[in-house]
């Protein structure tokens, strides 16, 4: 009785300590025997406004990053600019959250002007977040 307990409690222990590494775990179609990692998602992109000023000739945008991973994040924001064909036009990176790190589940906000011409042809914007030392 005395094994079984320990076995039990063993095992126990190693699911508790697997859990908490931050691993997604997916089936393979093929094969629904075989687990394969996923890597988990680190971010989200939140509240996301672009709005043109100035007889359409300055782009403001703004939004924020939640941070959902479990250490903290520090990056910047990367803005790409696209027409209707998604061709990239060019890009613009700003800080985020002051440059300092966003904690575990928390949001770090950016925004940006940027004088864009008034015959522009960006039709959309797209907003990464890129980690430092990644």
């Amino acid at each position: 009785m005395h094994k079984l307990f320990s076995r039990s409690l063993i095992l126990v222990s190693i699911l508790w300590i697997a859990s908490l590494y931050n691993t997604v775990w997916a089936i393979d179609k093929k094969s629904p025997k075989i687990f394969k990692p996923v890597a988990p998602i680190k971010y989200k992109v939140q509240d996301l406004s672009a709005q043109l000023f100035s007889d359409n000739s300055i782009l403001y945008v703004s939004g924020k990053i939640k941070n959902s991973s479990f250490q903290p994040i520090q990056g910047y924001v990367l803005i790409r600019f696209q027409d209707l064909n998604n061709t990239e036009l060019g890009y613009v990176e700003t800080v985020l959250n002051q440059n300092n790190p966003i904690q575990h589940n928390a949001l770090g906000d950016f925004d940006i002007s940027v004088n864009i011409g008034k015959n522009s042809r960006i039709s959309n914007v797209s907003v990464e977040f890129v980690e430092f030392g990644k």
